[in-house]
């Protein structure tokens, strides 16, 4: 998406609301991170067994652990859960349902981290779009992951006519501006966005985080956490964005 003067103008406002000490906690909109068009072959020899809450809880706990957000530790199913479980099955190379099965299960175990192919003092971010996921890294340590929709790799249809490309640019940017709360867009809603390209691209939370790349270009997070990534995240944060797989480990 493409960066206005409008869309500055904004910006600036944006600085205003933010010294005022606006913000947006997000709960008047849900993000949906399950899909029907899975970028991975179900595999029908995995079961899907029903849960207790208990167990439940135990899965929310071991993805707190493991740096995800699923949200409160209640024992229910629920949009943000899925969402946090998805990112743990892009980390993982897991099939990509929001839901948990048995191999999911023996992951939690096991697990897949990012590490850091940058080194940085304090705050910084790495995209691997081809996990689909952001991880948010503290002196180099994992401070969150989570579930990315980047751009989706083909044109599509401008509102005013012609057409756009939906690429995410690749390399190594630094968040330059801020809109606090739902920026309505011309190619849609925008919760949270915070820019790092001067083209319009920005990290956001979005209403769809599917498993696969499905955006116009920028980063889509669950509008959760993308009132954290706001609130944590400042302003000239280095963020490298590689359409490679970034490096990984497991601990002992």
């Amino acid at each position: 998406m493409k960066i206005n003067a409008l869309v500055s103008l904004l910006l600036l406002f944006s600085f205003a609301a933010a010294a005022a000490g606006a913000e947006y906690d997000g709960t008047n909109y849900v993000t949906r991170c399950k899909d029907k068009a899975s970028a991975a072959v179900p595999d029908k020899s995995v079961k899907q067994p029903g849960y207790s809450p208990e167990e439940i809880k135990a899965v929310e706990r071991k993805l707190v652990e493991l740096f995800y957000n699923p949200g409160e530790i209640d024992g229910r199913i629920d949009p943000q859960f899925e969402c946090a479980l998805m990112g743990f099955q892009k980390m993982n190379g897991l099939e990509r349902t929001g839901e948990i099965n048995i191999r999911v299960l023996e992951a939690l175990e096991n697990p897949v981290y990012p590490s850091p192919a940058q080194n940085h003092q304090g705050i910084h971010t790495e995209a691997d779009l081809a996990r689909q996921v952001l991880t948010v890294y503290r002196d180099n340590e994992i401070v969150r992951i989570m579930p990315a929709s980047s751009g989706a790799d083909k044109p599509f249809k401008e509102p005013g006519g012609g057409y756009g490309s939906a690429r995410t640019p690749l390399g190594d940017f630094k968040f330059f501006a801020r809109i606090w709360g739902l920026h309505a867009d011309h190619l849609g809603d925008l919760f949270n966005p915070v820019y790092f390209d001067e083209g319009g691209y920005a990290v956001h939370g979005d209403t769809q985080v599917p498993s696969y790349n499905a955006s116009h270009g920028c980063i889509r997070i669950p509008i959760e956490d993308s009132v954290w990534f706001e609130k944590t995240v400042p302003l000239h944060t280095p963020l490298l964005v590689s359409a490679t797989a970034l490096p990984t480990t497991r601990r002992k």
